[in-house]
């Protein structure tokens, strides 16, 4: 109508809402078992000016407040009900429309309430109670097996017919990844693979790729190799990223396969280096994975990170020939499990120190300045999760901030910069600072080294006295918790 009569349309907010993210508030008030349905409801009107009043009765301000704010013309007002009247009238002559009536539902529970087992913990297997009780009510003269094979003939297939893998599902943990070793080429392989990607640099190739390959990559494998070595795990021969990887995948995997069977497979792939992507997305379906689940351990989004390693995922999946259902699980940067176990790694730290800390920095992995620019929504979710952190530990705006780490080459990047703001802070009288990196999920080159390090380095050089460094998340058991309620979440439907 409003087209027609004016020739444009003004802005507007569309009463509208996604049931899955109703439920989701009930999550956010603290509710367990959040159960979210809806049913949906035709009402008759004498026409559409009783319409607009009932919708004004229901609270739908918000779309008059939104509208242009000069008067909306009355043709237009007309033209609509002519509208509306053409395409809902019903056989009465009454017009109709058609209203969603959510009901939402949740349980609060009660610190009397008992609470479950953390998953993981149990000392028998449901698997193990299902064979007993198949044990007992099996068919008499039919042979019973505790376990179905890996292999069989399908049911109604001819005889020759290749056996079929029993059906699975496969989590697949992706983190960035990490170097075979810290001498030269196995650094100069990595780098290259990581410095060639679009998504990390987005230089046009035949500008990037020659000063990447003739003077980049001729002189940073020998710095970055010796940062390596300064905290390789010389006795499993690997960074510490894989070793807390595995450690991570072991727990998942232990927890998951207690709570639905060994018939859900759980293992890790990397972006960059080994494992690669591809070989572990061939490992599953050989395996007999039907349904995959790629979960990129990275809390907030950013095109670098979460979107190149879904980018690899897909394309190991173009290379099957049976492609398995696939799902991706979404960022986690603002989830109260997660936050939580961030809040409680800080209050472990600082009730481990005499003193508190006068400031504590939540350094994040930095970005060019440009993406931001361009909707990479990685520098909003990093700001919402130090906001959530500190509104989880109760503290004022003044005893934490957000940093951002780990520029690369001449362009701007989010700030401010972590080495330059713990020796701005050192120097305004903040002598005692803590550190933690709530946008790795396990502690890496960039945590040990660069945090640990030279970030420390630039504190103390400014005066600054006592520097406290706080793990990441890594394998603690709130993370897997957190990270195991999370792809429990994700399989609703497969398992």
């Amino acid at each position: 109508a409003e087209a027609e009569v004016t020739g444009g349309l003004s802005p507007r907010i569309a009463p509208m809402g996604e049931l899955r993210d109703l439920g989701a508030l009930l999550q956010r008030a603290g509710m367990a078992l959040p159960v979210a349905d809806s049913q949906p409801l035709t009402v008759e009107y004498t026409d559409a000016w009783a319409l607009m009043h009932d919708l004004r009765e229901m609270g739908e301000g918000n779309a008059l407040e939104a509208r242009l704010r000069r008067p909306t013309r009355r043709a237009v007002l007309q033209r609509a009900t002519e509208l509306y009247a053409a395409h809902f009238t019903a056989p009465s002559g009454r017009i109709t429309a058609t209203f969603d009536m959510i009901f939402l539902a949740g349980w609060a529970p009660d610190e009397s309430q008992q609470k479950p087992l953390r998953p993981g913990s149990a000392q028998q297997r449901d698997q193990n109670f299902r064979a007993a009780i198949s044990a007992r009510t099996h068919v008499r003269g039919t042979p019973m097996q505790a376990t179905q094979p890996e292999t069989a003939q399908p049911e109604h297939g001819p005889a020759d017919h290749p056996k079929v893998k029993r059906p699975k599902v496969g989590v697949l943990l992706a983190n960035l990844g990490t170097p075979d070793g810290y001498d030269y080429w196995s650094m100069r392989r990595y780098l290259s693979e990581f410095l060639s990607d679009r998504r990390v640099i987005d230089y046009s190739p035949w500008k990037w790729q020659p000063l990447l390959q003739t003077v980049i990559l001729t002189k940073r494998p020998f710095t970055s190799g010796a940062a390596y070595k300064s905290i390789w795990n010389e006795a499993e021969n690997e960074s510490p990223l894989a070793t807390i990887t595995k450690a991570q995948t072991a727990k998942i995997k232990a927890a998951l396969q207690a709570r639905y069977g060994a018939d859900v497979m759980v293992d890790y792939a990397m972006r960059y280096g080994n494992p690669s992507t591809r070989s572990k997305v061939e490992a599953m379906v050989a395996a007999g994975c039907q349904k995959i689940l790629f979960f990129p351990l990275y809390p907030q989004y950013a095109g670098a990170t979460t979107a190149t390693a879904n980018d690899a995922f897909f394309a190991a999946l173009a290379k099957e020939k049976w492609q398995p259902a696939a799902r991706t699980v979404a960022p986690y940067f603002d989830r109260p499990d997660y936050i939580d176990a961030l809040a409680q790694s800080v209050e472990r730290a600082y009730a481990a120190k005499d003193k508190k800390p006068d400031l504590l920095v939540c350094s994040y992995h930095g970005l060019p300045q440009r993406y931001l620019m361009e909707g990479d929504p990685y520098h909003c979710q990093c700001q919402k999760t130090t906001r959530l952190l500190k509104e989880r530990l109760g503290w004022a705006d003044s005893e934490i901030m957000t940093t951002f780490q780990s520029q690369f080459g001449p362009e701007e990047w989010l700030q401010p910069y972590t080495v330059e703001e713990v020796a701005r802070q050192a120097k305004a009288g903040n002598k005692s600072i803590a550190v933690c990196a709530p946008a790795f999920s396990s502690d890496c080159i960039e945590t040990l080294e660069e945090i640990n390090e030279e970030i420390k380095e630039s504190f103390e050089e400014a005066g600054g006295e006592d520097f406290t460094y706080i793990p990441c998340l890594n394998d603690d058991d709130a993370h897997i918790d957190a990270l195991t309620t999370i792809i429990s979440e994700n399989l609703a439907g497969w398992v």
